[in-house]
């Protein structure tokens, strides 16, 4: 995974440590005595971690035109729920 310009990258190499670390933050989030700090970082946490990794990335653009079908339906069916992706959108809900 690398950082770059204050941005996690979103790639399959740092895929189970973003979901780890996204994951993290949740529980951190429902914790009253965390809360505050989450509130007072969620700016930085949203453009550092989160935005990068919903976004498309040039693998989902590959993948989509390999088998749009299936990228389509995994992406509907949320039969991918243990990618970044999942736990980013998970925290954001």
């Amino acid at each position: 995974m690398l950082v770059d310009q204050n941005k996690v990258q979103p790639t399959k190499q740092g895929e189970k440590l973003v979901r780890v670390i996204v994951k993290y933050m949740g529980e951190m989030a429902n914790q009253p005595s965390k809360a505050e700090f989450m509130k007072m970082n969620l700016i930085k946490i949203f453009d550092i971690l989160i935005l990068p990794n919903i976004s498309i990335t040039p693998e989902d653009m590959e993948e989509y035109e390999d088998d749009h079908d299936a990228y389509i339906r995994n992406d509907l069916e949320e039969s991918d729920t243990e990618t970044r992706r999942r736990h980013c959108m998970r925290f954001v809900q």
